[in-house]
């Protein structure tokens, strides 16, 4: 049975034992009912719901208890979960030998995402040009990819193993964000670029997200990445897996 329906056994279905509703964040639940309102994906009296109404309607709860992708949504306190953790680096040139910058964030998804952009902006060149009347800021590489990268690479991403996490470097000639996991079946680094259905990692997780607006669905996370990169003349990112975890 947990083979034929290895998603419903999965991590964020599990029951996370030592949480209750009240651990989890009340603003980051709202904060992602606002945006799914505002983007369409929920109905407007989505807002005025108690917020065991709302992980109910995400199916984010059983028998009154979180499940582990409650924690990894919106946890206030992710102690028990050592794997929830983005690890941040600035080295000086194009190899690991010497950090510029070293953090290590641990949290929820939100408090990731925050993290990883804010060290992005503190560590990439900041350009700006006069548009019209406007002036345009700009990082090296364009802030729409590097969000969708991360909001992928940490939705995305195998919470199995407590000693793995997502991690995000900066040398002076890339950025690399790497996540525990595996491809989809039939996805590869040679085609990902290529039109591919969408098979999340993490299905509940994922549809938390879409359902907010902060992922979209269908496999276009990758288009999006690509158009930025192109649109802003930069090149294009490549995928590698490093090892079968």
């Amino acid at each position: 049975m947990i083979a034929a329906k290895p998603h419903k056994y999965g991590w964020e279905n599990q029951i996370a034992d030592d949480y209750s509703v009240g651990d989890l964040n009340e603003e980051h639940i709202m904060n992602a009912v606002r945006m799914g309102v505002r983007g369409g994906r929920m109905p407007e009296n989505a807002l005025s719901l108690p917020c065991e109404n709302i992980l109910k309607r995400f199916s984010l709860l059983k028998d009154g208890k979180p499940l582990q992708a409650a924690v990894a949504l919106f946890a206030k306190d992710t102690w028990q979960y050592p794997q929830l953790l983005l690890r941040m680096a600035r080295f000086e040139g194009t190899d690991k030998l010497v950090f510029i910058d070293n953090q290590q964030v641990h949290g929820n998804f939100f408090e990731m995402l925050d993290a990883g952009m804010a060290f992005c902006y503190k560590h990439l060149n900041l350009h700006g040009r006069v548009v019209g009347l406007q002036r345009v800021e700009y990082l090296d590489i364009p802030r729409e990819a590097l969000r969708e990268a991360l909001i992928n690479s940490l939705c995305h991403r195998s919470f199995d193993s407590i000693s793995a996490s997502v991690s995000l470097g900066i040398y002076s000639d890339r950025i690399e964000i790497t996540n525990p996991g595996r491809f989809p079946v039939g996805v590869t680094p040679e085609n990902i670029k290529q039109f591919h259905e969408s098979k999340p990692y993490n299905p509940l997780i994922a549809s938390v997200l879409y359902k907010t607006t902060w992922l979209e669905s269908w496999g276009s996370g990758i288009k999006r990445i690509m158009d930025a990169c192109q649109a802003q003349n930069v090149p294009e990112p490549y995928y590698e897996v490093w090892c079968d975890i």
